[in-house]
């Protein structure tokens, strides 16, 4: 049987191992910021261009690159999936097919 002290010290590698994954998803989700210009300061405010006519938000462009590895990072450090963008659509819009991310989050598609 498995001793008190041995559960503690799995308990403390296993909460290692999460900081250490946040960590480094907090890192994919900063550098895919930084390359399309988004704000790090707060995940759910759009980007905005053209003379203020046109917003975007990090969920829709990680959407429509299907950058599974940060939709999954972006919708647990907070990202608004529900948020529309300047063209009405929300990110799920911008998926072309149905996949399942590493999350095992289905997201869908729309036609054409």
């Amino acid at each position: 049987e498995e001793t008190r002290s041995a559960k503690v010290q799995r308990a403390l590698e296993a909460k290692e191992r999460e900081q250490a994954k946040q960590q480094d998803d907090w890192m994919r989700v900063t550098a895919f910021l930084d390359f399309h210009k988004f704000r790090t300061d707060d995940l759910n405010v759009p980007k905005v261009s053209c003379w203020g006519f046109k917003k975007s938000y990090p969920l829709h462009q990680a959407m429509k690159e299907e950058n599974w590895p940060v939709v999954a990072a972006l919708i647990s450090f907070g990202a608004n999936p529900k948020l529309k963008d300047s063209c009405g659509k929300i990110a799920q819009d911008y998926v072309k097919h149905v996949k399942v991310s590493l999350s095992g989050t289905v997201f869908g598609g729309r036609c054409g």
